[in-house]
């Protein structure tokens, strides 16, 4: 069973009505038996690299409603809890951390690079930052931690946004496939781990959760 395979597995069980801790249960269980094997990828340039965006082809109306609406839902999210910025990144597509403010307090910061055309990469690129913050890695991680085991946390960060992205039913798993393969294929160990599974599966539903707090004051009271 492959990355990709996991997540489309804990995406048809949450289909089902399953709760995480049966989901994680069973994935658990696959990762015991030694059924797991890595994603193998190509690719061309460095994953999220600025210098190589192009615009994709343009989304039907219904479905680019749907992503500008999840982005909506997603940015007031974050900006309970952190700075965000959307604007020009060098050699980047998103970008998080920690900066003390004038007023001296701590607070995360996530920057996003919008490029005109773009419509899914942002809004995963938004997520994918906001999971780095609630995975602990910008508060809970040394840099020279984070440096040595990057891939396995590049990894869960883009399961755990692949996994919300999903619930509101949007499809990122080309992107999300060759991410997390391409992260992992520079690491002593080539799979995640099932903590890490398990780490991803919560922040996504603490995401969730979050953004689907803020669906009211974007679409606006029913009845």
């Amino acid at each position: 069973m492959s990355q990709p395979e996991v997540a489309r597995l804990i995406e048809r069980r949450r289909k089902m009505g399953w709760n995480d801790a049966r989901i994680s249960s069973e994935v658990n269980s696959l990762l015991a038996r030694g059924n797991y094997v890595p994603t193998k990828t190509f690719g061309v340039g460095r994953v999220y690299d600025a210098k190589s965006l192009a615009p994709g082809r343009p989304l039907p109306r219904k479905t680019a409603d749907k992503v500008s609406k999840v982005y909506s839902m997603a940015k007031n999210y974050a900006r309970r809890f952190y700075d965000v910025k959307e604007g020009p990144i060098t050699g980047a597509r998103g970008y998080s951390n920690l900066a003390r403010r004038e007023d001296g307090t701590i607070r995360g910061q996530i920057q996003v690079l919008k490029v005109p055309g773009e419509q899914v990469q942002p809004l995963d690129t938004l997520v994918h930052e906001m999971a780095h913050h609630q995975l602990g890695h910008t508060r809970d991680l040394s840099t020279r931690e984070y440096k040595a085991n990057r891939g396995k946390y590049e990894a869960e960060t883009q399961l755990t946004s692949f996994l919300v992205l999903s619930h509101f039913g949007i499809n990122n798993k080309q992107h999300s496939s060759a991410y997390i393969g391409q992260w992992l294929s520079g690491q002593e160990q080539k799979t995640l781990g099932e903590q890490s599974v398990a780490r991803s599966m919560n922040a996504a539903n603490k995401l969730i959760q979050g953004m689907e707090a803020e669906r009211t004051n974007i679409e606006g009271p029913k009845g």
